[in-house]
């Protein structure tokens, strides 16, 4: 399933995208029980935390919401247009945005790096997420505002100390990630590793979207082509094949550390950025950013200044 947030006449739910519609989940279930005389309190919920936390059980009710919500019964709106909706981001205030680091081979090598025994780990606050479509807000205290594309894992299930072998069980499936970034914040100073967090960490500057794509819908996570444009030219492109930690490998480490929960949401790093130019090209208000990764979709947000 490709599973979204969205809004209509300001109120925010859960849907599953099938083709150009959206089914409404909450209310397809509901329609669904009642045709099989099932109890109504077991309606699926309008957020997409608490349908992560019912587990295997609320993506299978969510399948029967699916199949009963593109048929349109009779007098039930129950999908729409995706035209006819707002996208938010698939988890509008996760938990944990756990970011990864130097993890493609490419951008090891363009950063003049050896590869470390241990994932390169940093946060993003919750608070700068932002969904498809949504503006990013270039800082007043930025000259060079950039950005990259990550593809990204959403936690399904609770779990601390998971074994390598294990994790996989826990992952709900993918997203992805604009890990937008003002490189002159970032490595400002002598010691440029105390400036990361607030390089990263400006307001918008966490657009995820536009879907939660459960793992039956990507036939190799290993195997994705992923491209970050802007107004229509080619800024990153790669394969997820160069990935140097698996999605396994990096669950499991990070769970070492902190229990992951039910949408709590960690990217796999980005690749070589210098795509055909010897130097960045950095963004500008009217910008139009793409991020688009084969199978899981293109978020697209516009560039605008902070007022």
């Amino acid at each position: 399933m490709r599973l979204c947030t969205f809004e209509l006449q300001g109120e925010r739910r859960i849907g599953a995208v099938v083709g150009d519609r959206m089914v409404d989940l909450a209310a397809a279930h509901k329609g669904w029980l009642e045709s099989q005389g099932g109890d109504l309190a077991q309606t699926l919920p309008t957020d997409m935390v608490a349908l992560l936390e019912r587990g295997e059980e609320g993506l299978a009710s969510a399948q029967a919401a699916v199949r009963y919500g593109s048929g349109q019964p009779t007098g039930q709106r129950l999908s729409y247009n995706l035209a006819e909706v707002k996208l938010k981001a698939p988890i509008p205030r996760p938990g944990k945005v756990i970011m990864t680091g130097l993890n493609y081979a490419s951008h090891i090598g363009e950063a003049r790096m050896t590869r470390s025994e241990y994932p390169w780990t940093s946060l993003k606050f919750s608070s700068n997420v932002i969904g498809p479509g949504e503006p990013i807000r270039r800082h007043q205290l930025t000259n060079q505002l950039d950005g990259e594309v990550e593809l990204a894992f959403v936690v399904g299930r609770r779990g601390k100390y998971v074994p390598e072998d294990e994790a996989m069980g826990y992952v709900a499936g993918y997203t992805i990630i604009n890990d937008v970034s003002a490189r002159d914040i970032q490595f400002r100073g002598s010691n440029p590793q105390w400036h990361f967090t607030l390089g990263k960490n400006a307001d918008t500057f966490a657009p995820i979207g536009p879907f939660l794509v459960t793992k039956d819908e990507v036939s190799d996570v290993y195997d994705l082509d992923i491209e970050h444009r802007v107004n229509g030219e080619v800024m990153q492109h790669a394969n997820t094949s160069e990935l140097v930690f698996s999605i396994s490998r990096l669950f499991s480490f990070f769970s070492q550390y902190f229990t992951m929960e039910p949408g709590d949401i960690a990217s796999t790093g980005t690749c070589k950025f210098f795509v055909g130019r010897d130097k960045r090209r950095f963004w500008q208000p009217g910008d139009l950013v793409e991020m688009e990764i084969e199978q899981v979709g293109i978020l697209a947000n516009p560039v605008i200044a902070d007022e």
